[in-house]
């Protein structure tokens, strides 16, 4: 059984997805997206790119909680600036 070659690691995927979030770039109508829509943009660029669903879901779960994570230190940043 041979190993299936991808253009991207799903790691890679990851972080990359991970990295436009947090630098605003993920935008849909000029709005940055939530965690849930850039969670479901990187399931959908990862079986564009040939990935089996159930490791998708499972970095997409790692994601989602990543960016919780990085979204609501901001918040809070934001509150306490007015």
């Amino acid at each position: 059984m041979s190993i299936p070659e991808f253009e991207m690691t799903l790691g890679d995927l990851f972080e990359q997805i991970l990295g436009d979030y947090i630098d605003g770039h993920l935008k849909i109508n000029n709005e940055k997206m939530t965690p849930q829509q850039a969670t479901e943009y990187f399931a959908n660029e990862a079986k564009e790119l040939g990935y089996p669903n159930e490791q998708i879901a499972d970095c997409a779960e790692e994601l989602m909680m990543t960016l919780q994570d990085t979204i609501i230190p901001k918040e809070q940043d934001f509150f306490k600036t007015l």
